[in-house]
């Protein structure tokens, strides 16, 4: 849970910092940098099961969300008026923002996670080399074989525990060699496991078309 960014000077208190400043990267040293869209969602801290299972209960909406950073801000802790009109004078309210801080669109109320979903393509499209709809398809298909193949070493792993259990009352030969099986079985899963966790990583890596917080080249004057 996050609030908004604020900034501190002798005599003056705390200033209320652009949205933006919670994901500006631009002060960081180039290779530091890891620009993100991100998504801002100011709520109630009164829990909304019901509305947030509407908005979010989406497998498309939850892939895409990895490729996001993504900010809760309850209303309540926003103490200025004027702020909490400017950024959520309807709760919940969502602001989409592109890599480099820049708002990009807004949802308010209890929004349809179709629309959740085009907001944060247009966010993401802003300096994505690839499309963020690529992106959720790539991971999609990736999910579909972890999960299958965690499925898998789930049933094994309780084929062991019943083995394992039947040994223990009845140490017959046939389920000993259960056991070894198994377990052999499971270590080449967990092997296969591994290389699709690397794999996940490559597939949340996103080559952006530029730095967004790069600092425009300046022109040298003609001669």
């Amino acid at each position: 849970m996050r609030r908004l960014p604020t900034s501190s000077n002798d005599g003056y208190g705390k200033t209320i910092q652009p949205l933006s400043a919670l994901f500006d990267q631009s002060s960081l040293p180039v290779e530091a940098r890891t620009p993100r869209p991100a998504v801002v969602w100011f709520l109630s801290s009164e829990p909304d099961v019901k509305t947030a299972k509407k908005m979010f209960d989406d497998t498309d909406v939850a892939i895409a969300a990895r490729y996001f950073d993504c900010v809760k801000i309850y209303v309540e802790d926003i103490e200025s008026p004027a702020e909490r009109a400017r950024y959520a004078k309807v709760v919940p309210t969502i602001i989409f923002m592109d890599a480099g801080a820049k708002e990009t669109g807004r949802l308010t109320g209890a929004s349809a996670p179709g629309d959740i979903l085009r907001q944060m393509n247009k966010a993401a499209n802003v300096h994505f080399k690839k499309s963020l709809t690529d992106h959720v398809a790539k991971y999609g298909e990736f999910l579909k074989r972890f999960d299958k193949l965690d499925g898998k070493l789930q049933d094994v792993q309780q084929e062991l525990k019943d083995h394992e259990e039947h040994v223990i009352k009845h140490p017959c030969d046939r389920a000993k060699n259960g056991i070894k099986e198994c377990n052999e079985e499971i270590g080449t899963m967990r092997v296969d496991r591994d290389k699709l966790l690397v794999e996940e990583k490559a597939l949340l890596k996103v080559e952006l078309k530029a730095d967004p917080f790069a600092k425009p080249v300046e022109k040298k004057p003609a001669d």
